[in-house]
């Protein structure tokens, strides 16, 4: 495992529009990347229950409004600019805000600004096992 990395290092998974006839994904975006190799279980290897990743949305870009029973969530505005829903309303979010989001609150995220919105993503499940 690789403790200490840098965001540059970090590989890129390109988002592609979905084919015809596919459903829309739950985002929108420019890319997601790992922040570091995940297990099985889907949490950073040698972490129990630790994700977290970078998604870039690109001018437009949002992630649908969801909620999650079992996990409590940080976005860290790496660069840019847009906004983020909580419960039922939307803040502006800009480089250096960070966005908690306790479990069952109801969020997402948009980019309202011309250039790429960076977001670190880190989410900690209650519970080992279950939907992130």
């Amino acid at each position: 495992m690789k403790n200490v990395i840098n965001l540059s290092d970090v590989p890129k998974k390109i988002w592609k529009p979905p084919a015809p006839g596919d459903p829309e994904p739950i985002a929108t975006l420019l890319d997601g990347q790992d922040l570091l190799t995940k297990d099985s279980d889907g949490a950073i290897e040698g972490s129990e229950r630790l994700t977290m990743l970078v998604q870039n949305y690109r001018p437009g870009g949002f992630h649908n409004t969801h909620s999650h029973h079992d996990a409590e969530q940080v976005f860290f505005v790496y660069e840019g600019k847009g906004q983020f829903l909580l419960g039922e309303e939307w803040f502006d979010i800009s480089k250096g805000d960070l966005v908690y989001v306790p479990r069952n609150v109801t969020h997402a995220a948009r980019n309202t600004s011309d250039d790429i919105l960076t977001l670190i993503f880190i989410s900690v499940p209650l519970a080992k096992s279950g939907s992130r």
